[in-house]
């Protein structure tokens, strides 16, 4: 059995996924399905899931959540444009990612500043319909 699901990745997550599904020679859904399938744990009584390794740290989570909380105010000032976000604060703004990107290094060397495109909604939403189907021989 199969349930088709919908995930909303950002678009650094989705390249992610789709490098992954390339170097494996598959399509993004049958990538991350596998993923999954092999990073996941069985649900066996007792069993305590295994933290990933790259859980985001606190400051990567802060920034994410100032970009959502100030989406509205950055889309009618800034659409189309980069903005850049650190201790929960717009800090530069640039339509030039690569002008942005070197201010940012200058500015907070070894610091997490998040950059990001504003678009129209805060995250893109990727569909991936299910094309694997799973047979189970008695």
């Amino acid at each position: 059995m199969t349930v088709e699901i919908s995930l909303t990745l950002s678009e650094e997550l989705y390249q992610r996924a789709r490098r992954l599904a390339r170097r494996r020679q598959q399509d993004v859904t049958a990538a991350i399905t596998d993923y999954l399938e092999q990073h996941l744990p069985a649900d066996e009584p007792g069993a305590q899931p295994t933290p990933p390794d790259n859980l985001p740290d606190a400051a990567v989570a802060r920034e994410k959540a100032a970009y959502r909380k100030l989406h509205a105010q950055l889309w009618q000032q800034y659409p189309g444009h980069y903005v850049a976000l650190h201790n929960g604060q717009l800090v530069d703004h640039d339509s030039d990612k690569h002008a942005l990107l070197a201010r940012i290094q200058a500015q907070f060397p070894d610091q997490f500043v998040l950059v990001r495109r504003v678009e129209a909604t805060p995250e893109r939403e990727y569909r991936f319909p299910s094309t694997r189907f799973i047979e189970r021989v008695p």
